[in-house]
């Protein structure tokens, strides 16, 4: 029997449909499938990446928050971003910034639909550079620089604006790092990274803790309770090499918020390598004098390559979800 060959007409499928329908129809699908369809078909990849898609999904709610994450990976001289695959749950690569970015100590000011990076250290030298990582397409934009070199810099978006302060050198008390209304925090010690849900200000502490505080009520930090088989877990041993194994203890290294008002961990394991990341859900108890956290969900979303050098380690630069 002859074997029939029939054509596939490129007139079938949203092929067939005008742009604006097809549009209409891809504004309800996942950002994942989205990625998916422009991967398997070079014919709809321009209906995928096109801007007025992202306006149309913002318009019918159909956005979807996704988690970005900057690593710098000594000894690499540039970060490089990722975002979290939701199904795999681990950090998937984007397109690199063509140009040289700060290795460390930039700020981050995050909108609807991308990230502003904002001075930082390049070189050993603060930096005025500013950048733009437009989360939808995934490319990149060099904006207009600063006026002055920043790093570690305190940046905000209020209304339509940015607002940078600090980071050019003039030093803060330690003991004063935050006041309001006439209230200061007396406390010194590791607040590089914090994190605010409903009225709560959440820190990350050392040996896997979380703190937090109610600010109305001064700053009198506790810690987050419920959490302490988890924190026995940020031990290990490493054994450098030609030497003997020395025991060692985790620190959270980043730590920020889902769209779900839950609280997101990153930590590095040397024993394996890996970075591992946590969501931790809060619940208030005894009146709101304290706070409990369950871990809904833990593992590894990042490894070393196996066959670097002791050298070799990932810091967690800055980690936010953006819709895109």
């Amino acid at each position: 029997m002859r074997r029939v060959i029939k054509e596939v007409s490129l007139s079938s499928g949203l092929w067939s449909l005008p742009d604006e329908v097809a549009l209409n129809c891809l504004a309800h699908v996942s950002r994942l499938d989205l990625a998916a369809l422009a991967v398997a078909s070079k014919c709809h990849r321009s209906l995928v990446v096109s801007p007025h898609l992202w306006d149309l999904r913002y318009l019918k709610g159909s956005i979807e928050p996704s988690l970005y994450v900057c690593l710098h990976i000594l000894p690499e001289p540039n970060p490089r971003w990722f975002i979290l695959n939701p199904m795999q749950r681990r950090l998937k690569p984007i397109r690199s910034n063509r140009y040289e970015e700060a290795h460390s100590l930039s700020s981050f000011v995050v909108i609807d639909w991308g990230i502003f990076i904002i001075g930082g250290v390049r070189n050993g030298e603060p930096t005025t550079d500013v950048f733009f990582l437009d989360c939808f397409e995934h490319s990149w934009n060099r904006l207009q620089s600063m006026y002055v070199p920043r790093a570690s810099a305190t940046a905000c978006l209020i209304g339509k604006k940015i607002y940078v302060f600090g980071g050019c050198g003039d030093e803060a008390d330690s003991l004063n790092w935050a006041e309001t209304s006439g209230k200061t925090d007396s406390k010194p010690g590791h607040r590089s990274d914090w994190c605010v849900i409903g009225k709560l200000l959440f820190f990350r502490g050392t040996r896997g803790r979380i703190l937090w505080c109610d600010p109305d009520d001064g700053f009198d930090w506790e810690e987050v309770k419920g959490l302490e088989d988890f924190q026995d877990s940020f031990c290990g041993l490493i054994q450098p090499w030609g030497l003997a194994k020395t025991k060692v203890q985790y620190d959270i290294n980043k730590l920020c918020t889902d769209p779900a008002g839950n609280i997101v961990i990153f930590w590095n394991n040397p024993d394996s390598l890996e970075l591992w990341s946590a969501v931790i859900s809060l619940k208030s108890c005894n009146g709101g004098s304290e706070i409990k956290g369950n871990i809904e969900w833990s593992s590894a979303v990042f490894k070393l390559d196996p066959l670097s050098t002791s050298s070799y380690s990932v810091n967690v630069l800055y980690s936010a979800y953006v819709n895109a």
